[in-house]
């Protein structure tokens, strides 16, 4: 287990360094990133797409040989329903799968699926609900963010709001 020894103030992009780097490793096992709300995984998976097909387009531009079709960025269609490429979609053989409660239940399916067949490894980005709730097979990395949306009441204002902060350590070991 490895962890930060102090708070980060940008743990997106702290968690999509720590993806990247284990991406790059080479080893084999899926990826389970916890992120605290919708926001943070949709602009997660926006940058994590990005970062996949500068570095397919620099693969492809180094290589002398021609590329095969799994190198580009592909949507996940025909597997039964049209699936928004912004929310599953395989960039350079890496599979990105978000899955928070306000998904269509088909889309949060595609998290429990098998990888396709091009496909080397699969990286889940998730709220923390799925904390204790859900089991992804292959998932060999856990990347927690170590923070979550708590409802807080305003007493001057009157209304709830969502904010941001920090799990307990008991969180975080579960």
């Amino acid at each position: 287990m490895n962890f930060s020894k102090s708070s980060l103030k940008d743990y997106i992009d702290a968690a999509l360094y720590t993806a990247l780097q284990i991406i790059d490793e080479g080893e084999e096992g899926d990826i389970l990133v916890f992120l605290p709300g919708q926001e943070e995984i949709e602009a997660m998976a926006s940058l994590l797409r990005s970062h996949l097909d500068e570095e397919a387009e620099l693969s492809k531009s180094l290589s002398s040989s021609n590329t095969s079709k799994e190198d580009i960025v592909q949507s996940l269609k025909g597997m039964g329903k049209d699936v928004n490429s912004s929310l599953s979609s395989v960039i350079h053989g890496i599979q990105i799968c978000v899955l928070y409660a306000a998904l269509p239940a088909d889309v949060q399916m595609l998290a429990f699926q098998p990888k396709p067949a091009h496909c080397q490894r699969k990286v889940v980005l998730a709220t923390n609900i799925a904390e204790t709730s859900v089991t992804l097979d292959g998932i060999r990395y856990v990347i927690d963010t170590g923070k979550h949306k708590t409802r807080d009441f305003s007493g001057t204002t009157g209304m709830e709001s969502l904010t941001i902060a920090n799990v307990s350590q008991a969180q975080v070991r579960q």
